[in-house]
């Protein structure tokens, strides 16, 4: 169980024999995870330029979906500055 006040990173992990890496995968991904979880209130989620999986149209609706069910009050939706990436997954795989 998450706490409202906890500040922890989460990953979401599975195979390619699993599923796909595309939008809809980290969308399902993201709302499983969303859906078990009692976030709530405001929402900063930080991810990488990768247009084929969370800068899209698809992602923005579920943001504008989990809003309007009033899941959140607001989702801030980062990215880090092009050429310097501060994600852990870039600075381990680098």
């Amino acid at each position: 169980m998450v706490m409202k006040n906890e500040t922890r990173a989460y990953f979401n992990l599975w195979s390619e024999d699993e599923a796909g890496r595309g939008c809809e995968e980290v969308g399902s991904a993201l709302l499983a995870f969303l859906d078990n979880s009692d976030f709530g209130g405001n929402l900063i989620a930080w991810s990488d330029s990768c247009c084929g999986q969370n800068k899209n149209f698809f992602i923005i609706c579920l943001w504008q979906y989990l809003v309007a069910k009033h899941r959140f009050d607001v989702i801030d939706h980062k990215f880090p500055e092009l050429g310097h990436s501060y994600l852990d997954s870039d600075r381990h795989f680098a």
